[in-house]
């Protein structure tokens, strides 16, 4: 029984989180020169959104979900082409 309640209570986060979702590669930390019109990598990285946790926490974002990081042929992530 006690196994089945710390399971109902692992979920009870989700409740109370604000999500923002972030295109890695387009969120923060790339060469501002590049245009982000173009189809494109502008080479947005982890450390460009770290250097952002600070304007997200004053946004109220408690939750990050991040775009794939793998090897992929499309700037958003999701064409996954080695999960290795």
């Amino acid at each position: 029984m006690a196994a089945a309640k710390n399971i109902k209570h692992a979920g009870s986060w989700f409740g109370e989180a604000i999500v923002y979702h972030i295109l890695v590669d387009r969120f923060a930390g790339y060469d501002p020169g590049i245009d982000p019109a173009r189809p494109v990598y502008l080479g947005g990285n982890l450390k460009g959104i770290m250097d952002k946790l600070g304007y997200l926490e004053v946004l109220g974002i408690n939750t990050l979900w991040l775009s794939p990081v793998y090897r992929n042929i499309a700037y958003h992530g999701y064409h996954i082409t080695d999960f290795y």
